[in-house]
C-alpha cells in the first residue's frame, strides 16, 4: 500500500495542478455563458475565443493529460538549480525570437491602429521632431488621411499619434532595417533578466526561484508573440519589473532610479498602467510607517503625472501650432468622463473573455501555480500581496474604463503584470516543495513538459494563427502603396476593420494618399477629384485580397454610399481591381 501511495503522489500533484488550471476556466467559461455567450460573428472578441483561444485551450487539456501520464514514469533527480548569469541564454534566444518572429510571423506590420500610430510617431521622433507638418493642401483631408487616434492640431497643420511618446521614441531608438520593431524585442530580453534577478532577490535562499521564474515568462507566447509588434506592452512588462528590482533593492540611489524609471514607464502610451502596478507597493510603505520614502514615492508620481497630462500641450507649443479642442487635464477629465459613460455591467461577460485569452496565451502550469498561490499571496503580504493587489487593481480599472480589448494577442491590458504572474507562480512553487520535499522532481518534470509543449506546440500553432490574422491586412496595405494613382479612396462597407486601411507616411511623402472615405465629406470629395487622379478600394477588392467581409453600420452605409454617388457624378474612382459584389 505505501508503494502504491508512492507511485500514485506525483500523479496527485499533477492533478492538484490541473484543477486549479480547469477551476478558473470553468468560472470563466460559466460566467460568459450565463451574461454574453460566444458569437463568432459578434466581434472580434467572440472571433479569437471561437477561432484561437478555445482550440489553445484544448491543447492545453491534451497537455495536462500527458503530464499526468509523465508523472507516473521513473522518477528524475532534481536538478541543480543553474547559477545566476544562466539567464542570460534565455533573455538572448527570447529577444532573437521575437526579433525573428517581427519579420516573419508579423510581418514587420503594425496591424491595430495602436501599433501603427507607435511606428507613425517613431518615423517623426527620428527626423528630431515631436510632430510631422503636414503640406497646406492636404491639410483639409487629415480626418480622412488619418482617422483614429490623432492628436488634435488647430486646421490640420501638423500631426502625430494621441499617444504617449516614450514607446515610440524607443522605437525609433533601436529600429534597424528590415527589423523595425527591435526594441519590443530587446525588452522581452530585459523582462527574463529582471524577473530573474528579482526571484533572486525575493527568496535568496532557493536557487531554483530565479530559474523556474524566467522560464515561466519566457514560456508565455503572450510575451513572445507580442514582442513581435509595436505594442507599448514589452516595454511596460519590462519596466515594470526593472522599477520593481530598483524599488526592492532600496537606498537613495535605488529610489531615485526607480522614480526615473517610473517616468519612462507612465509616458510609454498610456499613462495609467504603471501607476496600478506601483500602487500597492507605495501604500505599503505609508502602512509601515516608511514617511520619508512614501512621500518621495507619492510626490514622484504626482510630478510625473502631472507632465504627462501636460505633454500634448506642450508638445504642440515647441512644434509652433495650436490645439484643436482640449489638451491636458480637461482632456484627461473629458476621457475618464465618456469612459465611465459608457460602463456597462454586461462587461464583465468581456473580460471573463478576455481572461480566457490570457490564460490561453500563457503557460498552463504558470496558470496552475498563479491559481494556487494568488489567495496565500493577498494574505501574507509584502511583495507577492502587492502584485497581487496590483493585478486586481488593474483588472478593476479596465473592466470600469475599457474592458474591450480589440485586437492583441493574449489580453494586452494586463502584459505588464506577467511578472506578476509568474512571481505569484514561484511563490506557490516555493510553498508547494517546502510543504512536501518529495514534489520538487514532480514539479522539475511538469515545468520541463509544459515548456516543451509550449515552445514545441502552442507556440508554433498560435504564431501561424497570428501570421494568417496579419497576412490579409499586410498584404493589402502592399497592394494599396503599388497602386497607380495620386489618391486612394478606401470605402470601408464590409471590410472588417476597413477604416485602419487609411495609413499613410507621417511626411506624406509616398504616393498614393490613402484616404478612408467615411471621413470624406462632399466638399473634400469633390476637390480630390477634380485636382488629383483617384482610384477606390472597396470589399470586392478587399476581399480578393483575403481580408474578412463586414456588415456595414447603417449610418455609413448610407454615408458612403451618398459621396460615392458624388464620385460616380464627376467620374471619378475607378477600382484598382477587379471588384467583386460588395459584402452585406
Amino acid at each position: 500500500m505505501t508503494d502504491l501511495r508512492a507511485t500514485l503522489a506525483p500523479a496527485r500533484t499533477v492533478e492538484m495542478l490541473f484543477a486549479a488550471w480547469l477551476r478558473v476556466i470553468a468560472l470563466l467559461l460559466a460566467v460568459m455563458l450565463v451574461v454574453a455567450p460566444v458569437d463568432p460573428k459578434n466581434s472580434i472578441t467572440d472571433i479569437f475565443i471561437y477561432r484561437q483561444d478555445g482550440p489553445a485551450i484544448a491543447l492545453g487539456l491534451v497537455f495536462w493529460l500527458i503530464a499526468a501520464a509523465w508523472s507516473l514514469g521513473p522518477a528524475v533527480p532534481w536538478p541543480a538549480a543553474p547559477g545566476p548569469g544562466r539567464a542570460g541564454p534565455v533573455a538572448l534566444l527570447v529577444a532573437v525570437a521575437a526579433l525573428v518572429g517581427g519579420r516573419v510571423v508579423y510581418r514587420n506590420y503594425g496591424l491595430s491602429m495602436d501599433e501603427f500610430m507607435a511606428g507613425f510617431d517613431a518615423r517623426i521622433f527620428a527626423t528630431g521632431r515631436l510632430l510631422a507638418p503636414v503640406a497646406p493642401e492636404w491639410r483639409p483631408f487629415v480626418d480622412g488621411l488619418q482617422p483614429i487616434f490623432r492628436l488634435p492640431v488647430s486646421q490640420g497643420a501638423a500631426w502625430a499619434s494621441a499617444y504617449l511618446p516614450v514607446n515610440a521614441a524607443f522605437l525609433s531608438l533601436f529600429a534597424a532595417p528590415g527589423f523595425p520593431w527591435a526594441a519590443s524585442a530587446l525588452w522581452a530580453g530585459v523582462s527574463i533578466l529582471a524577473i530573474h534577478g528579482l526571484a533572486r532577490r525575493m527568496w535568496p535562499g532557493r536557487r531554483d526561484a530565479a530559474w523556474v521564474a524566467a522560464l515561466l515568462l519566457a514560456s508565455s507566447t503572450q510575451l513572445l508573440v507580442t514582442a513581435m509588434t509595436p505594442y507599448a506592452m514589452s516595454a511596460h512588462l519590462a519596466l515594470n519589473l526593472v522599477w520593481l528590482w530598483l524599488f526592492l533593492r532600496g537606498g537613495r540611489g535605488g529610489h531615485l532610479a526607480a522614480a526615473g524609471v517610473a517616468g519612462l514607464a507612465c509616458g510609454l502610451h498610456q499613462l495609467i498602467f504603471h501607476p496600478l502596478f506601483a500602487a500597492p507597493f507605495v501604500l505599503q510603505l505609508w502602512l509601515a510607517r516608511r514617511w520619508r520614502v512614501a512621500a518621495f514615492h507619492t510626490a514622484a508620481y504626482a510630478l510625473i503625472g502631472l507632465f504627462w497630462t501636460f505633454y500634448a500641450g506642450l508638445a504642440l507649443r515647441l512644434s509652433g501650432v495650436e490645439p484643436a479642442g482640449t489638451v491636458g487635464a480637461a482632456h484627461l477629465a473629458q476621457q475618464v468622463a465618456g469612459l465611465l459613460s459608457t460602463f456597462d455591467l454586461t462587461g464583465v461577460a468581456l473580460m471573463a473573455k478576455n481572461l480566457l485569452r490570457f490564460i490561453a496565451w500563457q503557460n498552463p502550469l504558470a496558470i496552475a501555480l498563479f491559481v494556487l498561490g494568488f489567495g496565500a499571496a493577498l494574505r501574507r503580504g509584502g511583495v507577492l500581496q502587492a502584485l497581487a493587489a496590483g493585478f486586481l487593481l488593474t483588472l478593476a480599472a479596465v473592466f470600469v474604463l475599457l474592458p474591450f480589448q480589440g485586437h492583441g494577442w493574449g489580453y494586452r491590458y494586463v502584459h505588464g503584470l506577467l511578472g506578476s504572474v509568474c512571481l505569484i507562480a514561484v511563490g506557490a512553487w516555493i510553498t508547494l516543495t517546502e510543504a512536501d520535499p518529495t514534489r520538487r522532481p514532480v514539479l522539475a518534470k511538469a515545468l520541463a513538459a509544459a515548456c516543451v509543449f509550449v515552445w514545441g506546440l502552442l507556440l508554433p500553432w498560435q504564431a501561424l494563427q497570428v501570421h494568417r490574422w496579419v497576412t490579409p491586412y499586410a498584404r493589402a496595405s502592399d497592394a494599396l502603396a503599388a497602386i497607380d494613382a495620386d489618391v486612394v479612396i478606401i470605402d470601408p462597407r464590409g471590410i472588417w476593420y476597413g477604416r485602419d486601411l487609411a495609413r499613410n507616411d507621417p511626411f506624406l511623402v509616398a504616393r498614393p494618399k490613402i484616404v478612408s472615405l467615411a471621413d470624406l465629406d462632399e466638399t473634400g470629395v469633390t476637390q480630390l477629384c477634380r485636382t488629383h487622379r483617384v482610384k477606390v478600394f472597396d470589399a470586392g477588392a478587399a476581399l480578393k485580397l483575403g481580408l474578412r467581409p463586414a456588415r456595414a453600420s447603417a449610418e455609413l452605409d448610407e454615408t458612403a454610399a451618398r459621396l460615392r454617388a458624388v464620385m460616380r457624378r464627376l467620374h471619378c474612382g475607378e477600382p484598382p481591381l477587379a471588384s467583386a459584389r460588395p459584402a452585406t
